[in-house]
C-alpha cells in the first residue's frame, strides 16, 4: 500500500473515534513504576496518536492491542528508529506486558493549544492557557522515560513556552490598584487586573492563598502563570516568574533568589540567597533550567542547564551556556546534553546526580593562563556534612 492510501485509511479510522477538540494534552504512565513515558499534545502531527490513546482507554487504562489495531499495519511496519514513537510505545508495552495509564488535560476552549501556537488565540483562550500553567497542568519541560520506561530524558514542551510568551500581550502596561507605585503588565497571584479586551483576571483571595500551603514572606513575589507547590517558602526579594514550576515539599527560595520564566524545580530543593535560575522565552524549543529533587544551591549562583538529583552547588558558582564543567574524578570535561531547537542543536550544561560543583580554574598543559570552569569534586554530595543535615519539613508548612 502506498503512503497516500495508508494515510487516507488512517484518517478514515480517526473519523470514527471520539472527539478530542477539548483535550489539550495526554500523559501516558507506566502503572508499575509510575514513570511518565510520554506527553502527547493535541497539535498537528500528534493529534492522531492522542485520539487513538483517548479512544482505547477504559477508566484510565489503555488497551495497547486495540491501539495498535487503530494505528494500522501501514504505519506499524514503519515504526523503526525514530519513526512513529507512539506506535513503538504500545508495541513495547505489549512485549513487556506493561500496563499503561492515561491522564488527560481538558479545556473549556476548543483547539486551545493549536490556537495558541499558531497565533490565533483570543485573549480568553490565552488566559485559559496561562491558568493551565499556573495549575501545573502544563509545564515547559517534562521528564519522560520513553518506550522502555527506563531511559529518563527532559524534553522541552514548546506549546507551553508559547503559552508563557502569549501572556505578555494579555495586559496593558500600567500600575496595579493595590500597588500604584509599580508599573508592569504581568500581575502577581493576588492582583486583580483587566485584560486588554476587558476580561478580568481571577485573583487569589486570602482564603485561596492560605489553602495553597505555601509561605510567601512579605516582599516576595509569585507572578501569574507560575505553579508553586505546597511546602514552598519564598523569602523577601525572592521571585517565581511566569511559567515556572516549583514542586514544593520543602523547597526554600531564599532572599533575592530568582526562579525565572519556565524554570523547573523539584521537591526539597534549597536555592540560596541571590541565586538565579535561568529561564526560557526563546529560541523555540529551548529547554529551561531544570533543578531535580533535593538539590542544594548556595548563595549568589547563576544556574543554567540541568542539575541532577541530590547535587550540591557551592556558593558563587556561575553556570553559563558555554561554560565548561571539569570532572576531577575522570580528569575530563563533562559532555553537555544536546537538545534540538528550531534554531538548531543547543548544548546544555549539566551537573550529574549526587555530585558537588564548585568554582575553579582549568590550566591547559603548557599554558600560563587558566580558564574559569565549574569543577566537580571527587567525593559525592551525600558524603558532605552539609547534605547530611536533614530538613525539618514542618518549617516549610503552616
Amino acid at each position: 500500500m502506498d503512503s497516500e492510501k495508508g494515510v487516507a485509511k488512517f484518517n478514515e479510522r480517526l473519523e470514527t473515534l471520539p472527539n478530542i477538540d477539548k483535550v489539550a494534552v495526554a500523559r501516558i504512565y507506566d502503572i508499575s513504576s509510575g514513570h511518565l513515558l510520554t506527553v502527547v499534545p493535541n497539535l498537528p502531527g500528534k493529534s492522531g496518536s492522542l485520539k487513538i490513546f483517548y479512544a482505547t482507554h477504559e477508566e484510565g487504562i489503555i488497551n495497547p492491542q486495540r491501539a495498535l489495531d487503530l494505528f494500522g499495519d501501514e504505519f506499524i511496519v514503519e515504526a523503526v528508529g525514530d519513526q512513529h514513537p507512539n506506535i513503538q510505545l504500545v508495541q513495547q508495552a505489549l512485549l513487556d506486558k506493561r500496563r499503561l495509564r492515561l491522564e488527560t488535560i481538558t479545556t473549556q476552549s476548543t483547539g486551545l493549544l493549536y490556537a495558541i501556537v499558531n497565533g490565533s488565540a483570543t485573549p480568553e483562550e490565552k488566559f485559559e492557557g496561562v491558568q493551565l500553567l499556573q495549575s501545573g497542568s502544563l509545564r515547559t519541560a517534562e521528564k519522560t522515560y520513553g518506550k522502555t520506561g527506563d531511559k529518563p530524558m527532559w524534553e522541552p514542551q514548546q506549546y507551553s513556552i508559547a503559552t508563557l510568551n502569549c501572556a505578555f500581550g494579555l495586559f496593558a502596561m500600567g500600575t496595579f490598584p493595590e500597588n500604584p507605585q509599580y508599573v508592569d503588565k504581568i500581575p502577581l497571584w493576588t492582583q486583580k487586573v483587566t485584560l486588554r479586551e476587558g476580561v478580568h483576571s481571577p485573583f487569589m483571595t486570602e482564603q485561596e492563598l492560605i489553602a495553597t500551603g505555601i509561605r510567601l514572606i512579605p516582599g516576595s513575589f509569585v507572578r501569574m502563570g507560575a505553579y508553586v507547590g505546597k511546602g514552598t517558602t519564598v523569602m523577601p526579594g525572592g521571585i517565581v516568574n511566569i511559567g515556572a514550576y516549583v514542586t514544593g515539599e520543602g523547597v526554600m527560595i531564599d532572599g533575592g533568589a530568582r526562579v525565572a520564566s519556565g524554570a523547573q524545580v523539584g521537591k526539597g530543593v534549597k536555592i540560596g540567597a541571590g541565586t538565579g535560575l535561568e529561564g526560557v522565552l526563546e529560541p523555540a524549543g529551548m529547554i529551561p533550567t531544570i533543578v531535580e529533587d533535593y538539590v542544594r544551591i548556595g548563595a549568589n549562583c547563576e544556574v543554567t542547564g540541568i542539575i541532577g538529583e541530590r547535587a550540591l552547588i557551592a556558593s558563587g558558582v556561575v553556570m553559563a551556556a558555554g561554560k565548561k564543567i571539569f570532572d576531577l574524578r575522570t580528569n575530563e570535561f563533562v559532555e553537555p546534553l544536546y537538545v534540538n531547537t528550531a534554531n538548531g542543536i543547543r548544548a546544555i550544561p549539566h551537573i550529574p546526580t549526587n555530585r558537588i560543583a564548585v568554582g575553579g580554574s582549568y590550566v591547559p598543559e603548557g599554558s600560563k593562563v587558566g580558564k574559569n570552569v565549574v569543577l566537580l569534586l571527587e567525593k559525592d554530595a551525600s558524603d558532605s556534612s552539609f547534605m547530611g543535615v536533614q530538613k525539618n519539613i514542618t518549617l516549610y508548612q503552616r
